[in-house]
């Protein structure tokens, strides 16, 4: 506990900028360097200052010696020494804590103003669900996204056009990073916001929510079940059934009128295809990312 605490106040009074390069190169060393092994590099199960200063240096990676410095204080213990097999846990710690931070001051810019729920919409009305959105934008499928990528996947979904500036606003919130590109955790939380926001996920017993995801994670074989007379539209009567047959036999008539009004979103009485796989994709989406 000593320890959490002391960490703690040094990642707290440590500046912005700092941390955020702390930040970057403890992510890029849990993306090249040490995936499977401890890193115990002398065999003594102990990481000095100069042998993780040595390493960062051996695979040629770009840092100030502030940078190395801080990261060491961040990593250590009272006594001045990293465990080896404890590495990779502090790594991901320092990556945890400040994209924690970092979210918790963008909360009000979660709340969406009028433009960014628009580009929410219009991502998700192309793409369907936040997935498709990501794997539509990321064209080179290297798992970022450029801002070419960025302002071109916009162009191409949505209707109202949005200036430089605005795109460029846009870009500066989720690239929290400041890494000049967008990786998927920071992709995910505005299309969240919006699809929590505009299908009241919130509302829904989380119970459910954890046994659609666990138990009807194949939506085609979903629907199936839920279609009895195989005409491809679920009325309410096929859907409160299916529910209790589907692992759902403990929701309410409440919960059921929910989840119905999520994906009969024409109000038509029936859900027709394109309404469930797109409404019941976007609901597992939020609860899986």
């Amino acid at each position: 506990a000593r320890i959490r605490a002391k960490r703690h106040r040094w990642e707290g009074g440590m500046q912005a900028s700092r941390r955020r390069d702390v930040y970057h190169l403890a992510k890029t060393l849990l993306e090249r360097l040490w995936v499977d092994d401890t890193s115990d590099w002398n065999y003594s199960g102990k990481i000095s200052s100069k042998e993780l200063e040595h390493q960062l240096y051996y695979h040629a990676l770009t840092f100030k010696k502030e940078t190395a410095d801080d990261l060491w204080s961040t990593l250590s213990n009272h006594q001045g020494i990293i465990q080896a097999n404890k590495l990779k846990d502090l790594l991901h710690q320092v990556k945890k804590n400040f994209e924690r931070d970092h979210n918790a001051g963008r909360k009000a810019t979660l709340e969406l103003p009028g433009e960014d729920q628009m580009l929410a919409s219009s991502l998700l009305r192309e793409w369907k669900t936040i997935h498709g959105a990501w794997i539509g934008m990321d064209k080179d499928g290297n798992n970022r996204i450029t801002l070419i990528e960025f302002t071109k996947g916009i162009e191409t979904s949505c209707k109202r056009k949005f200036g430089i500036s605005k795109i460029s606003s846009m870009w500066s919130q989720m690239d929290f990073d400041e890494s000049h590109s967008i990786e998927f955790d920071e992709f995910v939380p505005m299309l969240k916001s919006y699809l929590i926001k505009r299908l009241k996920i919130d509302k829904i017993d989380k119970k459910i929510l954890r046994t659609l995801k666990k138990e009807n994670s194949n939506l085609k074989k979903f629907h199936r079940k839920l279609d009895k007379n195989r005409d491809n539209f679920i009325t309410i009567t096929e859907f409160a059934a299916g529910l209790q047959n589907c692992g759902l036999n403990f929701v309410g008539i409440e919960d059921v009128a929910l989840l119905w009004k999520i994906l009969d979103r024409d109000s038509s009485g029936k859900i027709d295809p394109e309404e469930f796989f797109t409404g019941f994709g976007q609901l597992l989406d939020v609860i899986s990312v």
